[in-house]
């Protein structure tokens, strides 16, 4: 889980999100970056309509500089017609 610094002071961080595909199954041979306008524990949502297969992503926020990354899958791959995609993180499941 990403533990993110709470902030009382006002001071709104600046916050950025995208996902990296590299070779991970989406685009093979290539390296793509999706940026994204937001994310939820069970989705994400692209800033543009995109269509891709179901594959592995790397899931890449940072705030105020500080970087975040977690492997995610594209459990039902992403899709123009559906603002929503769902997301799985790797690093939650058990290995067998």
């Amino acid at each position: 889980m990403i533990n993110i610094p709470q902030n009382k002071s006002g001071f709104s961080p600046r916050v950025r999100m995208w996902m990296t595909l590299a070779d991970l199954g989406c685009i093979p041979g290539r390296t793509s970056t999706i940026a994204l306008s937001h994310s939820g524990g069970t989705f994400v949502i692209a800033s543009e309509p995109v269509e891709l297969p179901p594959c592995d992503a790397d899931l890449v926020y940072t705030i105020d500089e500080r970087r975040f990354e977690r492997r995610v899958r594209l459990v039902h791959g992403m899709t123009a017609a559906k603002r929503e995609t769902a997301i799985v993180f790797l690093d939650d499941v058990a290995p067998f």
